[in-house]
């Protein structure tokens, strides 16, 4: 069990194309005691598979988009100030999406990414090893690839610096965020 105390607090993002192995970062934090907010996308696509299929993303883009961009926001407002918490995406993303769909971000996506600022971004790149295509990934790799690319430039246009996680083990990627957020003692 890692002890919060040990890191500087803060919001920190792990990011990329899906598939990249994000999850498994994030179930890793869970693991170790630390404060996670999971990606809860597939949740949502799951649900609307079964009740409600209108809303999937591949039916409605804009309706799918505007929900999850209310659930970053909710996630963004539920991560404490005083510890370190590990989102599982963050509402820039969701510019990627939009963008990456042919779409406009609305003005509430823009807003909360600029307003709403995260102190420290890390990127899973693509690693097609790991790379799992599902029913509810429907992407292709280069897919991913193309909307990791759209994802790294929504941060750096919003003046994020991004630290670029290793393609190793899951500890070890574990062990370079850690690392990376350490309280120097």
């Amino acid at each position: 069990m890692c002890e919060s105390n040990n890191y500087l607090p803060g919001k920190y993002v792990v990011t990329g194309g899906s598939g990249f192995g994000k999850t498994a970062l994030i179930k890793e934090f869970d693991k170790v005691g630390l404060i996670t907010i999971p990606e809860t996308t597939l949740d949502y696509i799951k649900n609307f598979s079964k009740g409600d299929p209108s809303k999937l993303p591949w039916n409605n883009r804009p309706e799918f988009q505007k929900i999850i961009v209310n659930q970053r926001i909710k996630d963004y407002f539920f991560a404490p100030i005083d510890k370190p918490s590990f989102f599982d995406r963050g509402i820039p993303d969701e510019i990627a999406y939009y963008l990456g769909y042919g779409l406009k971000p609305s003005n509430k996506c823009l807003e909360a990414s600029i307003n709403l600022r995260y102190d420290q971004i890390f990127v899973l790149p693509p690693w097609e090893e790991i790379y799992v295509q599902d029913e509810f990934r429907p992407f292709t790799f280069e897919e991913s690839i193309r909307i990791h690319h759209l994802v790294g430039e929504a941060y750096l246009k919003l003046g994020y610096s991004l630290i670029e996680v290793p393609r190793v083990g899951v500890e070890k990627r574990l062990n370079f965020v850690l690392n990376s957020i350490s309280q120097k003692v």
